[in-house]
């Protein structure tokens, strides 16, 4: 009968080097993106542009020592950099015919801010680190949707003032700490893919359970919120997640049980209208006390059940083809039955109406449920007729205000189009509606690519970036997401994880140098730019 083999001290100093060096990731990512939140979504000017000196200067130390980057840049992140780089020297350019020049150089400072992220996260991102970097945003999003949440259940600690001052007619709507319902609803939103992907890959059942834990919690988010955008990104991400997973028996299994845990917090807000409706009354608080206790209950149920469940499905088990058709069938006739059932005819006219009065806003379940378009459609037709002035060039990044104070069809104030893609064609005519497409539509491709490319087994850790990333791209054409800091500083995140080097798999560390001279060569462009 053989020992047990003993470590020694050294390998056992090793391995616990190696062991916080592998949650050192994840908790610095999940840090970073927190106080990007916390910090009003760092949407104001001075925390953007502190942000992209901090990631342009963290670029240029980390490539001028050789730290960076840690693996060979692909063709891909190469394709992203460059249309990033040529829609900022277009929006540059735009500052020539804009309306306002300074606003054109605020955009160019946003551009110039998500290149420095896509930067960071493709230098930074070694091969095989995807997963790790998708937990740390993962729990840095379920952090702050837990601030949020706790900022409507317990009021007394703490406080959503600055959206009430911001818009107090909307103040039965969630924001905090992003000041912005939809943002809030759609960050949160975004961590739903990332999440079961751990829940799916993990073989641990505190893991499994952690990772579909805070489904009620984001799903309480996004209904205090009242965010069409947010079921919207949800419901991308859970749907391509699950079509792109190989391990997709467990990854129903998943969503099953996040489902449940999700209806029964939903269910339990339902029944506290003061809490949803007249947030900061006395029968409001009272409510807002036991709803704590009782979503966190369901959250705790909601990861033991699951994590339980998932010993039944061992992640080798796969869907036949059979089965895989069976679901199909079901899941299209679903599709089919929900779209007949909506009369979708009547919610598109029903959108393109204008918006009520301002103080005739819907109860939180009945605005979830209605197709209003809150006067997008109005917003969106000003969009397409600023593009039909200037086809070709746009009218000036940062434009569309001054165009909607002219040319605007409801009487109220309007800085953003409400859809990057349509805003874009307004600003920056073809030429910046065309890099924008390169931009996204190379994230798109190139995260199926990944998924079609990954080892068996592994294909749930490229799904997850992708379908987030996705979620994201449909969002930024619903609403102004690509002006909410924090929400495209995650999406932006999620292309580098995807079109960099991060899902390859891991090797040694590579023998790639650059010549001293040239790696300062590109450094002071870097800098110049």
């Amino acid at each position: 009968m053989s020992r047990p083999a003993v470590l020694l001290p050294s390998e056992r100093a090793s391995a616990l080097g190696l062991s916080l060096r592998s949650h050192a990731l994840p908790a610095a990512v999940a840090a970073g993106t927190f106080w990007l939140a916390y910090d009003g979504g760092s949407f104001d000017l001075p925390s953007r542009n502190g942000l992209a000196a901090a990631l342009t200067w963290a670029v240029v130390v980390a490539v001028v020592l050789g730290l960076w980057p840690r693996a060979r840049p692909t063709r891909a992140a190469a394709v992203v950099a460059c249309s990033m780089a040529a829609l900022a020297g277009w929006t540059l350019a735009s500052a020539g015919w804009a309306a306002s020049a300074e606003l054109a150089v605020v955009e160019l400072n946003r551009v110039l801010l998500y290149l420095a992220v896509f930067l960071f996260v493709v230098f930074a991102a070694n091969r095989g680190e995807a997963g790790r970097w998708a937990d740390g945003i993962a729990a840095g999003i379920v952090a702050t949707a837990v601030l949020a949440l706790m900022s409507r259940l317990y009021p007394d600690v703490l406080s959503d003032d600055n959206a009430l001052e911001f818009l107090p007619s909307a103040q039965n709507r969630l924001s905090f700490p992003l000041d912005y319902w939809n943002g809030l609803a759609i960050f949160s939103a975004l961590a739903i893919p990332l999440l079961l992907r751990a829940a799916v890959v993990s073989e641990r059942a505190a893991a499994r359970a952690l990772a579909i834990a805070p489904f009620p919690v984001l799903a309480s988010v996004v209904y205090l919120t009242s965010s069409r955008g947010g079921v919207v990104t949800a419901l991308t991400g859970i749907v391509l997640f699950a079509a792109l997973t190989d391990r997709r028996l467990r990854a129903l299994v998943a969503i099953f049980f996040g489902g449940l845990g999700a209806a029964a917090a939903v269910a339990l807000l339902q029944g506290r209208t003061e809490l949803v409706n007249q947030p900061g009354t006395e029968a409001a608080v009272s409510q807002g006390r036991t709803a704590g206790i009782l979503i966190f209950v369901v959250a705790v149920t909601t990861g033991l059940a699951y994590s339980l469940a998932a010993r039944l499905v061992p992640p080798g088990i796969r869907l036949g083809n059979r089965a895989r058709a069976v679901v199909a069938v079901l899941a299209v006739a679903v599709l089919a039955v929900g779209v007949f059932a909506a009369d979708p005819a009547e919610r598109f006219r029903e959108f393109k109406q204008p918006p009520p009065a301002l103080g005739e806003e819907n109860p939180t379940g009945v605005h979830l449920t209605s197709a209003s378009g809150t006067g997008r459609w109005q917003q969106w037709e000003a969009a397409v007729e600023s593009f039909e002035t200037r086809p070709l060039e746009g009218r000036g990044a940062g434009s569309y205000g001054a165009w909607w104070a002219m040319n605007g069809t409801l009487p109220e104030f309007v800085n953003d189009a409400h859809s990057l893609y349509l805003e874009t064609l307004a600003e920056l005519g073809l030429v910046g509606f065309g890099l924008v497409v390169v931009l996204f539509g190379t994230g798109i491709a190139v995260g199926l690519q990944r998924v079609r490319e990954s080892p068996r087994g592994e294909r749930a850790t490229a799904a997850a970036p992708a379908a987030a990333f996705v979620g994201f791209a449909a969002a930024a054409g619903i609403d102004w997401m690509w002006e909410m800091t924090v929400v495209s500083v995650v999406g932006v995140a999620l292309l580098g994880l995807v079109a960099g080097a991060a899902l390859q798999p891991p090797q040694r560390r590579s023998a790639m140098r650059l010549a001293g001279r040239a790696r300062l060569a590109v450094t002071f462009a870097a800098v110049v730019l």
